[in-house]
């Protein structure tokens, strides 16, 4: 049942209260109470136990080819950001996928 919603694209977060959520933002100090960041040009701190940063990046087509070259006959395979933009729960369920195909 976990892995249906995970594939159909639903957020899980297990254990976690998510009180607070940035985009945009630059992180400029974290520390033991919380974080810093800049956003609008106006600097904020977060108080917080916990601090969790997803930086996302754009997929480089001509990197993973250059990887492939590389690796000849080696079994590859490009996961997250590497293979397309989407959410960490999908680059994580290609990691395990890609490990699987190992096994």
């Amino acid at each position: 049942m976990i892995a249906e919603a995970i594939e159909s694209g639903t957020d899980i977060r297990l254990g976690t209260v998510l009180t607070k959520e940035l985009l945009n933002a630059k992180c400029i100090e974290i520390s033991t109470d919380g974080v810093k960041v800049m956003q609008k040009g106006k600097e904020l701190f977060i108080t917080s136990e916990t601090v969790v940063c997803a930086l996302g990046t754009a997929p480089d087509a001509e990197a993973i080819e250059g990887i492939k070259l590389l690796v000849g006959d080696i079994p590859f395979r490009s996961i997250g950001d590497c293979d397309r933009i989407g959410k960490l729960g999908d680059a994580v369920r290609a990691g395990y996928m890609a490990a699987m195909e190992v096994l």
